[in-house]
């Protein structure tokens, strides 16, 4: 009988995982959209802690042990993906996948279409559309501040959050 490398891969993971050497791999982020839309500094520690996969076309398999990071949101992919649509954006159908199986998946704050428009545009129209991001926090996306992209998606408090007293 022949083992595939696949399964392998999986079970040499979750040895390491049980004996506490999870230095031998990094966890995978998918990044959806560009790298330019990431300052240097928080590129950086992305890639110290994620082994980082770019993605302009969106394959519909995701591994379990994935994160998702989206640097750029636009307003039709906010809408129909809060509606439960994924829509025709790599963004949208990257994001609704990962929602869809349960894994971190962060956006950048800066990188939503809609929030470039939040000093220029009518009330009514920023009152339609602040409700779709907050469906889409409550199904489990995260925004995020570039800075804070690892903390986010690795589970931890990020550095803009209040502190509890002690």
């Amino acid at each position: 009988m022949q083992i595939s490398d696949d399964l392998v891969k999986h079970i040499t993971r979750e040895l390491m995982k049980r004996l506490g050497n999870q230095a031998m791999e990094k966890p995978l982020l998918h990044l959806v959209g560009s790298r330019e839309d990431l300052s240097t500094p928080a590129l950086a520690r992305i890639q110290e802690r994620f082994e980082v996969h770019e993605h302009r076309e969106w394959e519909e398999a995701l591994p379990s042990n994935a994160s998702v990071l989206i640097t750029e949101l636009n307003i039709q992919a906010l809408v129909r993906v809060a509606e439960g649509d994924e829509g025709c954006t790599v963004a949208g159908r990257a994001l609704l996948a990962a929602l869809l199986n349960g894994q971190p998946v962060a956006a950048l704050k800066d990188g939503l279409v809609w929030r470039r428009y939040m000093a220029t545009a009518p009330k009514g129209l920023l009152n339609r559309y602040a409700p779709y991001e907050s469906v889409l926090q409550g199904y489990g996306l995260k925004l995020v501040n570039a800075a804070d992209v690892v903390a986010a998606l690795l589970g931890r408090r990020p550095s803009s959050a209040p502190r509890a007293p002690a």
